[in-house]
Protein backbone atom coordinates (compact mmCIF):
# COMPACT_ATOMS: atom_id res chain seq x y z
CA UNK A 1 0.00 0.00 0.00
CA UNK A 2 1.87 3.12 -1.08
CA UNK A 3 2.56 5.56 1.41
CA UNK A 4 1.90 3.73 4.31
CA UNK A 5 5.06 3.60 6.67
CA UNK A 6 6.11 1.06 8.72
CA UNK A 7 8.84 2.68 11.04
CA UNK A 8 12.18 3.30 9.57
CA UNK A 9 11.88 0.18 7.59
CA UNK A 10 8.66 -1.10 5.96
CA UNK A 11 8.38 -5.05 3.97
CA UNK A 12 7.26 -4.77 0.40
CA UNK A 13 5.56 -8.72 -1.01
CA UNK A 14 7.30 -9.67 -3.87
CA UNK A 15 7.33 -13.14 -5.68
CA UNK A 16 10.06 -14.98 -6.91
CA UNK A 17 10.71 -16.90 -9.79
CA UNK A 18 8.47 -20.07 -8.57
CA UNK A 19 5.70 -17.62 -7.57
CA UNK A 20 6.61 -17.76 -4.15
CA UNK A 21 6.25 -14.63 -1.89
CA UNK A 22 9.35 -13.26 -0.36
CA UNK A 23 9.81 -9.73 1.64
CA UNK A 24 11.74 -6.88 0.29
CA UNK A 25 12.96 -4.67 2.64
CA UNK A 26 11.92 -0.93 2.22
CA UNK A 27 14.08 1.74 3.82
CA UNK A 28 12.98 4.96 4.80
CA UNK A 29 15.49 8.44 4.28
CA UNK A 30 15.60 11.23 2.60
CA UNK A 31 16.86 13.52 0.12
CA UNK A 32 20.27 14.82 0.41
CA UNK A 33 20.63 16.29 -2.47
CA UNK A 34 19.22 15.51 -6.47
CA UNK A 35 21.07 17.52 -9.52
CA UNK A 36 18.07 17.52 -11.81
CA UNK A 37 20.82 18.58 -15.16
CA UNK A 38 22.86 15.21 -14.62
CA UNK A 39 19.36 13.28 -13.39
CA UNK A 40 20.62 12.21 -10.28
CA UNK A 41 21.43 12.54 -6.63
CA UNK A 42 21.47 10.89 -3.36
CA UNK A 43 19.56 10.11 -0.34
CA UNK A 44 20.43 9.07 3.30
CA UNK A 45 18.82 6.13 4.79
CA UNK A 46 17.64 6.53 8.56
CA UNK A 47 20.22 3.49 9.00
CA UNK A 48 22.72 6.56 7.70
CA UNK A 49 24.41 5.40 4.63
CA UNK A 50 24.19 6.82 1.52
CA UNK A 51 22.49 5.59 -2.03
CA UNK A 52 22.61 6.51 -4.98
CA UNK A 53 19.40 7.93 -6.86
CA UNK A 54 18.79 8.01 -10.84
CA UNK A 55 15.74 9.79 -11.92
CA UNK A 56 14.35 6.92 -13.60
CA UNK A 57 14.07 4.72 -10.26
CA UNK A 58 11.36 7.31 -8.88
CA UNK A 59 8.12 6.55 -8.77
CA UNK A 60 6.33 9.10 -11.72
CA UNK A 61 4.89 12.07 -11.01
CA UNK A 62 2.22 12.43 -13.62
CA UNK A 63 3.70 14.72 -16.08
CA UNK A 64 6.91 12.39 -17.30
CA UNK A 65 9.47 14.47 -15.57
CA UNK A 66 11.33 13.09 -12.05
CA UNK A 67 12.73 14.51 -9.75
CA UNK A 68 13.19 14.96 -5.70
CA UNK A 69 13.07 17.83 -3.53
CA UNK A 70 16.25 18.11 -0.98
CA UNK A 71 15.16 17.36 2.69
CA UNK A 72 11.69 15.54 1.63
CA UNK A 73 10.99 11.85 2.69
CA UNK A 74 11.55 8.67 0.72
CA UNK A 75 11.04 5.16 0.78
CA UNK A 76 13.20 2.80 -1.24
CA UNK A 77 14.36 -0.85 -1.73
CA UNK A 78 18.44 -1.13 -2.09
CA UNK A 79 20.22 -3.20 -4.47
CA UNK A 80 24.20 -3.25 -3.56
CA UNK A 81 26.32 -2.35 -6.75
CA UNK A 82 29.52 -4.29 -6.85
CA UNK A 83 31.23 -1.39 -8.88
CA UNK A 84 30.47 0.81 -6.23
CA UNK A 85 30.26 -1.33 -2.74
CA UNK A 86 30.13 2.15 -0.60
CA UNK A 87 27.07 3.18 -2.09
CA UNK A 88 24.17 1.37 -2.93
CA UNK A 89 21.64 1.75 -5.36
CA UNK A 90 17.77 2.62 -4.47
CA UNK A 91 15.05 1.29 -6.44
CA UNK A 92 11.32 2.28 -6.63
CA UNK A 93 12.04 5.08 -4.96
CA UNK A 94 8.66 6.44 -3.57
CA UNK A 95 8.23 9.85 -2.39
CA UNK A 96 6.52 10.07 0.86
CA UNK A 97 5.04 13.28 0.94
CA UNK A 98 3.34 12.63 -2.74
CA UNK A 99 2.18 8.89 -2.06
CA UNK A 100 -0.53 9.42 -4.93
CA UNK A 101 0.68 11.36 -8.26
CA UNK A 102 -1.71 11.99 -10.85
CA UNK A 103 -1.61 9.38 -13.58
CA UNK A 104 -0.96 10.30 -17.19
CA UNK A 105 -3.35 9.71 -20.00
CA UNK A 106 -1.60 9.30 -23.56
CA UNK A 107 1.62 11.29 -24.36
CA UNK A 108 2.05 14.76 -24.50
CA UNK A 109 1.20 17.25 -27.45
CA UNK A 110 3.60 19.69 -28.59
CA UNK A 111 4.32 22.93 -27.28
CA UNK A 112 5.84 24.54 -30.21
CA UNK A 113 4.30 24.39 -33.69
CA UNK A 114 7.66 24.73 -34.76
CA UNK A 115 10.85 24.65 -32.29
CA UNK A 116 12.48 27.59 -31.60
CA UNK A 117 16.53 27.71 -32.30
CA UNK A 118 16.84 29.43 -29.20
CA UNK A 119 15.32 29.40 -25.67
CA UNK A 120 14.38 32.55 -24.56
CA UNK A 121 14.44 33.77 -20.92
CA UNK A 122 13.84 37.02 -18.88
CA UNK A 123 15.34 38.13 -15.47
CA UNK A 124 14.24 40.88 -14.35
CA UNK A 125 15.49 43.73 -11.77
CA UNK A 126 14.80 41.75 -8.62
CA UNK A 127 16.12 38.35 -10.24
CA UNK A 128 12.58 36.39 -10.99
CA UNK A 129 12.76 34.34 -13.88
CA UNK A 130 10.32 33.71 -16.33
CA UNK A 131 10.06 32.44 -19.92
CA UNK A 132 6.95 34.38 -22.16
CA UNK A 133 8.02 32.45 -25.01
CA UNK A 134 6.73 29.17 -23.65
CA UNK A 135 3.06 30.72 -23.53
CA UNK A 136 0.23 29.26 -21.33
CA UNK A 137 1.63 26.67 -18.66
CA UNK A 138 1.71 22.90 -20.47
CA UNK A 139 -0.13 19.52 -19.15
CA UNK A 140 3.59 18.28 -18.78
CA UNK A 141 5.00 21.57 -16.72
CA UNK A 142 6.39 20.60 -13.73
CA UNK A 143 6.94 22.18 -10.25
CA UNK A 144 7.47 21.08 -6.96
CA UNK A 145 9.46 22.91 -4.68
CA UNK A 146 12.06 25.07 -6.04
CA UNK A 147 12.41 22.99 -9.32
CA UNK A 148 10.18 24.27 -12.27
CA UNK A 149 10.47 22.09 -15.41
CA UNK A 150 8.99 23.50 -18.85
CA UNK A 151 8.18 20.64 -21.19
CA UNK A 152 9.38 21.95 -24.37
CA UNK A 153 9.06 18.39 -26.99
CA UNK A 154 9.67 14.72 -27.46
CA UNK A 155 13.67 13.93 -28.07
CA UNK A 156 13.30 13.07 -31.46
CA UNK A 157 12.24 16.94 -32.43
CA UNK A 158 14.85 18.29 -30.84
CA UNK A 159 17.28 16.20 -32.31
CA UNK A 160 16.30 18.02 -35.54
CA UNK A 161 17.18 21.26 -34.18
CA UNK A 162 20.88 22.16 -34.11
CA UNK A 163 22.70 23.99 -31.99
CA UNK A 164 19.78 24.37 -29.44
CA UNK A 165 20.75 26.94 -27.33
CA UNK A 166 19.55 29.03 -24.27
CA UNK A 167 19.44 32.80 -24.04
CA UNK A 168 18.93 34.89 -21.20
CA UNK A 169 19.01 37.96 -21.22
CA UNK A 170 19.56 39.80 -17.51
CA UNK A 171 18.80 43.38 -16.11
CA UNK A 172 20.78 46.09 -17.49
CA UNK A 173 22.97 46.97 -14.17
CA UNK A 174 24.02 44.41 -11.77
CA UNK A 175 21.97 46.21 -9.02
CA UNK A 176 19.02 48.01 -10.68
CA UNK A 177 16.88 47.50 -7.79
CA UNK A 178 18.56 49.19 -4.36
CA UNK A 179 19.67 46.47 -2.01
CA UNK A 180 19.76 43.82 -4.77
CA UNK A 181 22.32 42.12 -7.45
CA UNK A 182 21.79 40.39 -10.01
CA UNK A 183 24.48 38.42 -12.86
CA UNK A 184 24.61 35.34 -14.50
CA UNK A 185 27.82 32.65 -13.79
CA UNK A 186 28.96 29.68 -15.53
CA UNK A 187 28.81 26.12 -14.02
CA UNK A 188 31.63 27.04 -12.55
CA UNK A 189 30.75 29.73 -11.16
CA UNK A 190 32.60 31.89 -13.60
CA UNK A 191 30.43 35.79 -13.63
CA UNK A 192 28.83 35.59 -17.42
CA UNK A 193 28.17 39.04 -19.63
CA UNK A 194 24.05 40.40 -19.46
CA UNK A 195 22.93 38.68 -21.91
CA UNK A 196 24.32 34.94 -22.35
CA UNK A 197 23.85 31.82 -24.35
CA UNK A 198 24.43 28.71 -23.02
CA UNK A 199 24.29 24.79 -24.76
CA UNK A 200 23.09 23.58 -21.59
CA UNK A 201 26.62 21.57 -21.04
CA UNK A 202 26.26 21.65 -17.02
CA UNK A 203 23.64 24.58 -16.94
CA UNK A 204 24.49 28.06 -16.04
CA UNK A 205 23.17 30.28 -13.32
CA UNK A 206 21.33 33.22 -12.11
CA UNK A 207 23.06 34.73 -9.10
CA UNK A 208 20.59 37.09 -6.95
CA UNK A 209 22.23 38.60 -3.77
CA UNK A 210 19.60 40.34 -1.74
CA UNK A 211 20.97 43.04 1.90
CA UNK A 212 19.01 41.74 4.79
CA UNK A 213 20.62 44.27 6.99
CA UNK A 214 24.11 46.11 6.70
CA UNK A 215 26.13 42.85 8.39
CA UNK A 216 24.15 40.02 6.36
CA UNK A 217 23.28 38.84 2.79
CA UNK A 218 20.91 36.42 1.56
CA UNK A 219 22.16 34.46 -1.91
CA UNK A 220 20.08 32.16 -4.04
CA UNK A 221 21.53 30.80 -7.19
CA UNK A 222 19.29 29.74 -9.64
CA UNK A 223 19.94 26.69 -12.28
CA UNK A 224 19.21 26.38 -15.94
CA UNK A 225 19.76 23.86 -17.54
CA UNK A 226 18.01 21.18 -20.02
CA UNK A 227 17.04 17.43 -19.24
CA UNK A 228 16.59 15.13 -22.20
CA UNK A 229 14.92 11.73 -21.31
CA UNK A 230 16.15 9.77 -23.96
CA UNK A 231 15.01 5.85 -25.06
CA UNK A 232 18.19 5.21 -22.94
CA UNK A 233 16.86 6.50 -19.79
CA UNK A 234 13.20 5.73 -19.15
CA UNK A 235 11.45 1.96 -19.21
CA UNK A 236 8.19 4.17 -20.25
CA UNK A 237 7.40 5.55 -23.50
CA UNK A 238 5.67 8.39 -22.12
CA UNK A 239 8.59 9.55 -20.19
CA UNK A 240 10.18 10.78 -23.21
CA UNK A 241 10.76 14.59 -23.32
CA UNK A 242 12.98 17.63 -23.34
CA UNK A 243 12.43 19.71 -20.07
CA UNK A 244 13.70 23.16 -19.90
CA UNK A 245 14.75 23.67 -15.56
CA UNK A 246 14.74 26.71 -13.66
CA UNK A 247 15.21 25.35 -9.58
CA UNK A 248 17.13 26.63 -6.79
CA UNK A 249 19.73 24.39 -5.46
CA UNK A 250 21.61 27.01 -3.33
CA UNK A 251 19.86 29.35 -0.73
CA UNK A 252 22.11 31.12 2.06
CA UNK A 253 22.09 33.84 4.51
CA UNK A 254 26.10 35.19 4.70
CA UNK A 255 27.90 37.18 7.33
CA UNK A 256 29.48 40.25 5.52
CA UNK A 257 32.67 40.46 7.06
CA UNK A 258 35.26 42.77 6.91
CA UNK A 259 37.94 42.67 4.60
CA UNK A 260 41.25 44.10 3.45
CA UNK A 261 40.87 43.49 -0.06
CA UNK A 262 38.69 41.22 -3.12
CA UNK A 263 40.50 38.25 -2.18
CA UNK A 264 40.15 38.34 1.18
CA UNK A 265 36.42 39.20 0.89
CA UNK A 266 36.34 36.08 -1.24
CA UNK A 267 37.86 33.54 1.07
CA UNK A 268 35.68 35.12 4.17
CA UNK A 269 32.94 34.41 2.12
CA UNK A 270 33.87 30.67 1.18
CA UNK A 271 34.31 29.86 4.53
CA UNK A 272 30.63 30.26 5.33
CA UNK A 273 29.88 28.25 2.46
CA UNK A 274 29.60 24.24 3.71
CA UNK A 275 31.28 21.52 2.05
CA UNK A 276 29.96 18.30 3.79
CA UNK A 277 30.96 15.95 1.35
CA UNK A 278 34.62 18.04 1.06
CA UNK A 279 34.02 18.25 -3.17
CA UNK A 280 36.35 21.15 -3.09
CA UNK A 281 39.04 19.76 -3.48
CA UNK A 282 38.01 16.81 -5.54
CA UNK A 283 36.08 18.60 -8.23
CA UNK A 284 35.51 22.21 -7.21
CA UNK A 285 32.37 22.76 -9.60
CA UNK A 286 30.57 20.26 -7.28
CA UNK A 287 30.86 22.63 -4.13
CA UNK A 288 28.47 25.38 -3.81
CA UNK A 289 31.75 27.61 -2.47
CA UNK A 290 32.83 28.10 -6.23
CA UNK A 291 30.04 31.24 -6.09
CA UNK A 292 32.26 32.65 -3.32
CA UNK A 293 33.87 34.84 -5.90
CA UNK A 294 30.55 35.83 -7.15
CA UNK A 295 29.21 36.96 -3.85
CA UNK A 296 32.50 39.22 -2.98
CA UNK A 297 31.61 41.04 -6.29
CA UNK A 298 28.31 41.10 -5.49
CA UNK A 299 28.63 42.43 -2.02
CA UNK A 300 31.25 45.49 -3.14
CA UNK A 301 28.65 46.31 -5.53
CA UNK A 302 26.20 46.60 -2.88
CA UNK A 303 28.31 47.93 -0.39
CA UNK A 304 31.24 49.92 -1.59
CA UNK A 305 34.22 49.83 0.43
CA UNK A 306 31.48 49.60 3.63
CA UNK A 307 33.44 47.04 5.18
CA UNK A 308 37.19 47.36 3.91
CA UNK A 309 39.28 47.90 6.21
CA UNK A 310 43.15 49.19 6.43
CA UNK A 311 45.63 46.35 6.53
CA UNK A 312 47.91 46.30 9.41
CA UNK A 313 50.73 46.51 7.40
CA UNK A 314 50.05 49.15 5.04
Amino acid sequence: MRGCIMGAESDRLKFNKGGAKMAQKRIEGKVKWFNNGRCYGRGTGKDGRDYLIHFSKIEEHGTGFRSLTVGEKIEFELAHNPDRPLLPDALNVHRLDYPNPIKRQGTANPRFKSIPRALALLVDRDGNISAPQFGEPHPWDYHNGNVYAYYVDRPGMIDRIKGLVLEVELPNALVSTPGVCVMGTDFNGGPTHRRFHSDFQGGHFVLVTKLADENRISVEAKKISLRLQGPQHVVDNRDKGVWLIVESPFEQELLIPEYEDERDLKEKIRIQIPDPDNSEQRKPSATFRKFSKAIALAIEELLPSSKLVQSATA
